[in-house]
């Protein structure tokens, strides 16, 4: 028997159409993980769509891939900054066109 898990209160606040809660999703990639492997279809779906928008052809500029991921890594948006001397300010801004990307692309 196969238990399948439906997180309801996860399934209502995803809408990938709000780039702020595409954002909030994308960081708690981790937790996400978590409950789908624990048999969460909802957290399943939203991985499956958040990784297939990171590395659709056209989606993400090279700088955009490079800085999301590091972001998503647990990397302060200052330190990616320093690493790639550019400012806080330039660094967000990156992130946030992406994000806005990942968005248009899922809805």
């Amino acid at each position: 028997m196969i238990l399948i898990a439906c997180n309801w209160e996860l399934m209502n606040y995803a809408r990938y159409d709000s780039p702020h809660i595409v954002k909030g999703l994308l960081r708690r990639k981790g937790s996400l993980t978590h409950y789908a492997r624990k048999g969460d279809s909802v957290a399943h779906s939203i991985l499956i769509d958040l990784d297939e928008a990171m590395k659709a052809e056209g989606v993400l500029t090279f700088k955009q891939k490079k800085y999301l991921k590091l972001w998503l890594d647990g990397y302060r948006q200052i330190d990616i900054a320093a690493m790639h001397r550019r400012s806080q300010n330039t660094v967000s801004e990156v992130i946030n066109k992406g994000v806005k990307n990942i968005s248009a692309y899922l809805r």
